[in-house]
């Protein structure tokens, strides 16, 4: 235990000294214990007995390490070298030890051989500018082709994109990317799409190119022959009771529109005729390609159905309006002042002006408003229908003044020449002008 003790140096008043001095010094100088210091000893009897001499204490606490270091044994094996301690290089020369050892650098050295440098500043890189040649190209061809774009762009991470484009039933495409902006990904989208829809347009444009030259054969069929009224005329003329053939128009909506039509009518088969699948660029042809194949069914049957030739429409008449400068006139007490006073009109004379014209003249004559006509339609008496005549064609109609009016002068009160059960408005409106013509030419000659 010497032997080991002599190579274990421990630090003691700025210097290493070896174990054994130091636990030498300690045997030989105890420390003190106060004197009112109680010490327990043990007694043959096994009970405790308290003794104040340290003289007891001290030699006990000697004996008892004593003993223990002689019970312990570091004899070395025989062939092996003694460990040997060699001071610690940490060591201080105070006694004390520095972390790190002697090498170890000071803060402000440090800091003068790493002077402090600001951290670079993040700049974002960006995107790059994309083309949207090949988007506004497809843009243009689905347009003509009335098909809608579908495209879905989404962000997968930050700053990473991935889409997928669908038109109609011709193209479906995804990818995945990554794109570094939706432009980009679009665009992208876009280009891989564009063929497959230059090729859609050309097959689309032969098959439409096919299409019209067979409906321009058969659109010669269609002009030849009055088809729709040839039709309406065998119903009418066959058929009791005032019957028209019954039309059924479908229509496919887009930028260009198409239409189909059939046509059915008593006596006709269970099948309509015409077609819900050929399809025509106006509902006109459509319904004339019905009437074509209903005609020439009922003449197959034996049926006698006169050719009605398509004749042009006359040129229009141009209404003949003439003007009557007015004239200055002094207006009476019972004047408004809201409308123009015009000359003596006279209601019997032969003028080439309309009934409702006349009207106007005699009420602007008379210094009224001119009134409103309150029409209404209405149903033919039973039995009276003609072929040439239709049940939306019949109206009731009447001619109404205004309140001042009707309190200056109380015979415009009501409804004047009320009209009813009549076909067609202008033939209406002119039997309601007939009455009304009577009753202001009984009020100018009142005056």
């Amino acid at each position: 235990m010497e032997q080991l003790l002599n190579h274990l140096l421990v630090p003691k008043d700025g210097q290493l000294v070896p174990a054994a001095s130091e636990s030498g010094d300690a045997s030989q100088n105890p420390p003190s214990i106060p004197e009112n210091t109680h010490a327990y000893t043990n007694t043959s009897s096994g009970t405790a007995h308290r003794t104040n001499r340290p003289s007891d204490i001290n030699k006990f606490s000697e004996t008892s390490k004593k003993r223990k270091m002689d019970q312990m044994d570091f004899a070395p094996p025989s062939g092996q070298p003694v460990a040997h301690m060699e001071p610690s290089p940490f060591a201080n020369v105070s006694g004390g030890f520095m972390i790190g050892g002697p090498d170890l650098q000071s803060v402000e050295d440090f800091d003068r051989e790493n002077p402090w440098e600001p951290k670079p500043k993040l700049v974002a890189i960006a995107a790059p500018k994309v083309n949207m040649q090949n988007k506004i190209a497809l843009h243009d061809i689905c347009q003509k082709l009335g098909m809608v774009i579908e495209l879905d762009v989404r962000e997968t991470a930050p700053q990473c994109f991935a889409g997928s484009i669908k038109i109609g039933q011709a193209v479906r495409i995804e990818d995945k990317g990554p794109f570094r902006s939706k432009k980009e990904a679009g665009e992208a989208l876009a280009t891989a799409a564009l063929p497959l829809m230059q090729r859609f347009q050309l097959d689309n444009q032969q098959y439409e190119n096919k299409a019209v030259a067979a409906r321009k054969s058969i659109a010669e069929h269609l002009t030849r022959e009055n088809w729709v009224g040839s039709l309406q005329n065998y119903v009418q003329a066959h058929v009791r009771g005032y019957v028209v053939p019954d039309y059924t128009d479908y229509e496919i909506k887009g930028n260009k529109p198409q239409f189909a039509c059939t046509v059915t009518f008593p006596g006709a088969p269970g099948t309509p005729f015409g077609s819900t699948t050929e399809f025509w660029p106006s509902k006109a042809e459509a319904k004339k390609a019905a009437a074509r194949e209903a005609v020439l069914w009922l003449r197959s049957q034996g049926a006698v159905i006169p050719a009605t030739q398509v004749l042009p429409n006359p040129p229009s008449k141009k209404r003949k309006h003439t003007e009557i400068p007015p004239q200055v006139v002094e207006a009476d007490g019972n004047s408004t002042g809201l409308t123009q006073a015009l000359t003596d009109v006279d209601v019997n004379a032969v003028t080439s002006d309309s009934l409702p014209q006349r009207v106007h003249s005699m009420v602007t004559f008379l210094g009224f408003s001119q009134p409103t006509w309150d029409t209404k339609p209405s149903l033919p008496p039973p039995g009276t229908l003609a072929r040439d005549q239709s049940l939306g064609g019949f109206v009731d109609m009447a001619c109404v003044f205004v309140a001042k009016d009707v309190e200056r002068e109380p015979r415009l009160a009501g409804c004047i020449g009320e009209v009813k059960n009549v076909y067609g408005r202008k033939k209406a409106k002119e039997m309601c002008c007939l009455e009304v013509l009577r009753v202001l030419e009984g009020i100018k000659q009142s005056r």
